[in-house]
């Protein structure tokens, strides 16, 4: 299982008490020619993620990943999304949450001056096949990003959430 360093971001910006950043979608599409033999996904949010997977959502819990320090330790997930794939246009979509990455409403324990403390960000390797003929799709430039209706979210102190912002179809 390959665990890829390669962390996007929506922006660098981080969301606080006064200054309110929406929390991002992110979403990889490819194409698939053939349906692979084998589909491994490995996931790290620095930051809580939703997964789904053509509008399927997979993720293995709430609040995925763990609670940690992310200058120690990088938690990562693994999916097998053979499943959920099918011929032709496939999507990777993930709804990314500030998590312990950017804990707004720590102040009694001074996480906001952490120093792992930053915007909410998202690596993850999709093995496609096996051996010589694996195909590895990475988060990269491809990564497409948006605002999600999610304008404020914290583990602590909750989250504003407007519906009229939420984008039909961003999963698929």
């Amino acid at each position: 299982m390959k665990l890829s360093p390669r962390f996007v971001c929506a922006t660098n910006e981080r969301c606080t008490r006064t200054n309110h950043i929406p929390a991002p979608y992110m979403r990889r599409s490819f194409t698939l020619d053939t349906l692979p033999s084998r589909a491994a996904l490995s996931v790290s949010g620095l930051g809580f993620y939703e997964l789904y997977v053509n509008g399927k959502e997979i993720t293995k819990g709430k609040l995925c990943p763990y609670i940690v320090n992310s200058n120690h330790v990088l938690p990562y997930d693994e999916y097998d999304v053979l499943p959920y794939l099918t011929e032709g246009k496939n999507t990777l979509a993930f709804l990314l949450g500030n998590g312990m990455q950017n804990a707004i409403g720590g102040y009694v324990w001074d996480f906001q001056n952490a120093p792992f403390s930053s915007s909410p960000k998202l690596a993850f390797a999709l093995e496609l096949g096996e051996g010589d003929g694996m195909t590895v799709i990475e988060a990269d430039e491809a990564v497409k990003t948006h605002p999600s209706p999610i304008l404020f979210d914290d583990l602590r102190m909750g989250e504003i959430y407007d519906a009229r912002l939420a984008i039909d179809g961003w999963t698929l």
